[in-house]
């Protein structure tokens, strides 16, 4: 068998073999390019705050949680997310994988859902996991895997000959459908290939987070950062979230706060999350850990002066979901996300008459006129 027979039938089998789930990532991709959008769309009164054109009646994280813990007494608050434009609303995220909205102008509680309990959250657990658990994130990152090999075989299948680069972007048309639908397959292919390429590389990377950290440390020689600790002091009470927010302002200035995550236990930090100007990630990748009780810096991440595999870990994310470029690389990963349907669906109008439909006429018996002598 030729090397290029060899390529061909493992990039058939093997698209047929993993067709189906890639179409189900790469659909479901599609919609979560745009999910904040359409997540305001359908639950605008949970995104939305009432009255936006007032100063704020909650003007700080601490006022927030102190207006929850008196509404709902013994709640568990494990994070808030703040608001970062005017009209947006406080996220609160809560024990049990609940998250609960407030309206930082009129103080209200403005409802509570459970994090995938909702159509945006299905197609998320539908994308990351196939409503499958651990099993089903490790199946979803094998099919990245399997992706990186389609693209590299159909790549080099693709690769145009005698006939120039330009007739392998060439869809005829006018052909006849079976032209159509093998042009269509080559073209669309060989156009996204390149994206294809690095959502599955990077998504691969994020569902074996945990190993592909250490490697690249391993790689770089350098030992992977640790999360620090507070000291327990017997007695003592945490400071304020407002007090801890100006100590972390002041230790890394610039940006806006996306995430704070309240300390867990009693020697846990508190986390203070931001986005600064120059980040690609939407939600920052700086981080700010404080002593709960005394507000000292413990440790201070900041994404844009971070050690080489830090900063090459941090790309995964913006690069697998479009965050650069604006709306039109957002648009062109939503197509790109529903590329594998169009491959699978024309690969396998290809193999069907290809293979089964001559596998078909030979094993049809043949019909025999009365009479005639076979």
């Amino acid at each position: 068998m030729k090397l290029r027979q060899f390529l061909f039938q493992l990039h058939l089998y093997t698209g047929l073999l993993a067709g189906l789930l890639l179409s189900v990532t790469g659909v479901t991709g599609s919609l979560l390019v745009f999910s904040h959008e359409i997540d305001s769309l359908l639950y605008p009164t949970l995104f939305h705050a009432r009255t936006p054109i007032k100063p704020a009646s909650l003007d700080s994280p601490q006022s927030v949680l102190d207006l929850v813990t008196r509404v709902r007494p013994g709640v568990t608050i494990q994070s808030l997310v703040p608001p970062r434009d005017a009209g947006d609303t406080y996220e609160l995220r809560l024990k049990g994988d609940r998250r609960l909205y407030v309206d930082p102008y009129t103080g209200q509680i403005l409802g509570e859902r459970r994090a995938l309990a909702h159509p945006l959250g299905f197609v998320f657990s539908l994308h990351t996991k196939l409503l499958s658990g651990e099993n089903g994130e490790t199946a979803v990152g094998v099919g990245g895997v399997l992706l990186l090999l389609l693209g590299a075989t159909g790549v080099v299948l693709w690769w145009p000959s005698k006939k120039g680069v330009r007739a392998g972007f060439t869809i005829r048309w006018g052909a006849n459908w079976k032209r159509v639908n093998f042009d269509v397959h080559r073209v669309s292919g060989a156009t996204m290939a390149l994206l294809l390429c690095l959502v599955a590389l990077t998504g691969a990377a994020m569902v074996w987070s945990e190993q592909v950290t250490g490697w690249a440390y391993q790689v770089a020689g350098i030992p992977a950062p640790r999360k620090p600790g507070s000291t327990v002091r017997k007695g003592a009470s945490p400071l304020s979230l407002d007090e801890l927010q100006a100590q972390a302002e002041a230790a890394l200035p610039g940006g806006v706060f996306t995430r704070i995550t309240l300390a867990s236990k009693p020697a846990a930090p508190v986390m203070f999350r931001k986005k600064l100007p120059q980040e690609l990630h939407p939600n920052g990748t700086s981080f700010v850990y404080l002593d709960q009780y005394t507000g000292k810096v413990l440790q201070v991440e900041n994404a844009l002066h971070a050690r080489a595999p830090t900063r090459l870990l941090n790309l995964r994310y913006p690069l697998h979901i479009g965050q650069f470029g604006g709306w039109p690389m957002r648009v062109l990963y939503m197509l790109v996300g529903l590329t594998p349907l169009t491959l699978f669906t024309t690969g396998c109008l290809m193999w069907w008459n290809r293979v089964w439909v001559p596998k078909r006429r030979r094993s049809r018996p043949l019909e025999v006129s009365p009479g005639e002598i076979v």
